[in-house]
């Protein structure tokens, strides 16, 4: 009854008493979004990627030239042409 009025389910309940620490009562911070560390070998990869997209030709944007610098790949372009 209580869940209904917490708005949580008994999954919620079983998963916080999972990750309970026994001496203290206290649940582990939560890790979500929490990315590991790149590898060199992934910052290579990245590099390169960003290196080969930034070869294409770009455009200014139709809607507002005057007040951005930001510049986008051709609309023209696809995956062939890649």
């Amino acid at each position: 009854m209580f869940l209904n009025t917490l708005g949580i389910s008994a999954q919620t309940v079983k998963t916080a008493l999972a990750k309970k620490k026994h001496k203290f009562g206290v649940i582990p911070p939560n890790k979500m979004g929490k990315a590991e560390k790149k590898t060199p070998e992934s910052k290579k990869i990245d590099q390169s990627v960003r290196r080969h997209i930034e070869r294409f030709p770009t455009v200014e944007s139709h809607y507002c030239r005057k007040s951005t610098s930001i510049r986008y790949i051709d609309e023209h372009l696809n995956r062939r042409k890649m």
